[in-house]
C-alpha cells in the first residue's frame, strides 16, 4: 500500500502521460513521486528522476526472485469515462473507505459525503493478471 500525506503532492493538474500523452487530461490528478513528471513523461524520464519508489515487498524465502516491471509497461485501473456506479470490474477499480476505528464503514465507489474521523483511504485495484507480452 502506498500512503501519501495530502500536502506532499508534486503537482495537482490535468496531466496523465499514459492516457493523454502531451495533452491536457480529461480529469484532475494529484501526482506524487518522481520529480521529472510532465505531460509527456515516459518510463525513461521517470526512471531518471531523483525520487525512488519501491513497488514490491520482499518474500520470506531467499530463492524467490523479484522481477521488475518491463520497460514501457502501462498499468491502468478502471475506466475514466464511467459516470455510473455498477458491478463491473472497471466500475469497482477505484473504491474509498472512511477510516473510523470506532464505527467501521465498508468500501464504497464514491468519496464519502460525511466526516471520516481517522482519514480517508483511496483504493486502486489493478488487474491481477498480465499476459507477459502486451505493454498497454
Amino acid at each position: 500500500m502506498f500512503r501519501f500525506d495530502c500536502f506532499n503532492n508534486l503537482v495537482i493538474d490535468r496531466v496523465d502521460p499514459i492516457v493523454n500523452p502531451g495533452k491536457a487530461s480529461g480529469n484532475l490528478h494529484a501526482i506524487s513521486g518522481g520529480n521529472d513528471f510532465s505531460m509527456s513523461a515516459d518510463g525513461a524520464a521517470m526512471k531518471a528522476s531523483t525520487h525512488q519508489i519501491v513497488y514490491y515487498e520482499p518474500r520470506p524465502t531467499e530463492d524467490e526472485k523479484v522481477i521488475e516491471f518491463p520497460a514501457g509497461l502501462k498499468m491502468l485501473a478502471g475506466d475514466p469515462k464511467l459516470r455510473e456506479k455498477g458491478d463491473s470490474i472497471e466500475e469497482k477499480a477505484i473504491t474509498w473507505v472512511c477510516l473510523d476505528y470506532d464505527n467501521p464503514h465498508p468500501e464504497q465507489q464514491g468519496i464519502p459525503n460525511f466526516k471520516c474521523p481517522n482519514g480517508l483511504r483511496g483504493q486502486v485495484n489493478f488487474p491481477m493478471c498480465w499476459n507477459g507480452i502486451d505493454l498497454d
